[in-house]
């Protein structure tokens, strides 16, 4: 038998060893020098998992996945607790370029009421948002602006793509948001569409901006880190470590912001990659059921380690209570207790002729 994910014997492999045998939309990250795990390469969560410590060997943690700025807690999903505060994964999502659907559902806590009132062409917005890479995204939040002496606060439902801001009113203080791409465009529920088909990191942040941030004559981009971590940077290029490109954030201009509790609760996404195992599949330490489609196995979630069978001819005999089996290094023998007859094992007995070498064994 040989082992990926996990060198435990001669002759395992790690998966970031074997690129060959993986395909699709996946990304290998390290938990140890002797052990790794592939998983799909998206921003899903159920939102009770954030920065993992390594623990065991093939216990399915993941202590490598999220990059965090700022303080986020995990409480009935995460909580961002200061500004600036960013969840982002450590690789790049989607890196075939194909179709993909994720969504997320955020929240803002508040007691307080609501204007309903139309928005001006100027205003200042505090939300919490689902991101793509530095130029794509669809959030929730607030705007707040003067009316007359009249201070107001519209919830909004926004997206943002590339200087082109587009908001609706938001009816509750939650909602599901969505970004997905189909035929390389990026679509924000229709708000905006742009086509795009690069790789980029995804996650949820806190954002603060300004209306008039967009339509700027030189590029501008929303910042994960940095000085201006959480706003826009406005340059030729962008520099979110400049601190005179950061663009506003309602200062003295536009009503205080109000004192929300922010929250992720979840992610969902698609997204599968493939691992070529023309040996045949005995075991498998997964997260998820993987499905074995000829000699290939197809995943949506965490492997940690699959075992395969050596590569061996069909016909095999029971020789003295030992297995023995040819290899292309020649004949190698094995202690044998019983043959498995499906879910039974029963006694072997000298010369019995093994037909079912190869049969995978699901744990």
């Amino acid at each position: 038998m040989i082992r990926f994910g996990r060198v435990i014997a001669s002759g395992d492999r790690l998966f970031g060893s074997e690129l060959g045998r993986l395909g699709g939309d996946y990304v290998v990250l390290g938990r140890y020098e002797d052990d790794d795990w592939v998983r799909p390469a998206t921003p899903a969560t159920d939102g009770t998992r954030l920065v993992e410590v390594a623990t065991d060997r093939d216990d399915l943690s993941e202590p490598n996945r999220w990059e965090v700025v700022g303080t986020v807690v995990v409480d009935a999903g995460w909580r961002y607790e200061s500004f600036p505060a960013t969840v982002r994964t450590s690789y790049p999502c989607y890196p075939t370029g194909g179709d993909f659907t994720v969504r997320a559902q955020l929240e803002m806590e508040n007691l307080l009421e609501w204007d309903s009132v139309g928005l001006p062409a100027d205003y200042a917005v505090d939300g919490l948002v689902l991101f793509y890479g530095c130029c794509f995204a669809i959030g929730i939040g607030y705007a707040r602006f003067w009316e007359g002496p009249i201070a107001r606060y519209v919830r909004i439902r926004f997206a943002y793509a590339n200087g082109v801001l587009q908001t609706v009113q938001l009816p509750a203080n939650e909602a599901v948001v969505q970004i997905a791409r189909a035929g390389g465009v990026l679509n924000l529920e229709g708000l905006i569409q742009q086509e795009y088909r690069l790789p980029e990191r995804m996650g949820v942040m806190r954002v603060r901006f300004l209306s008039s941030d967009f339509g700027m004559a030189v590029p501008c981009a929303f910042c994960t880190d940095g000085v201006c971590a959480g706003r826009m940077a406005c340059g030729d290029p962008p520099n979110c470590d400049d601190p005179t490109q950061c663009g506003g954030d309602g200062g003295g201009t536009y009503p205080p912001e109000r004192t929300l509790v922010w929250r992720c609760r979840w992610i969902t996404a698609t997204g599968s990659y493939t691992v070529r195992v023309p040996e045949g599949v005995l075991g498998w330490v997964a997260r998820g059921v993987p499905v074995v489609q000829g000699e290939v196995l197809v995943h949506e979630d965490v492997l940690d380690r699959l075992e395969l069978a050596e590569p061996m001819h069909r016909d095999a005999y029971v020789l003295n209570r030992y297995m023995a089996w040819h290899t292309g290094a020649g004949a190698l023998t094995e202690h044998s207790s019983g043959v498995r007859r499906d879910a039974e094992v029963a006694p072997a007995d000298d010369n019995e002729r093994l037909r079912t070498m190869g049969t995978r064994i699901e744990r």
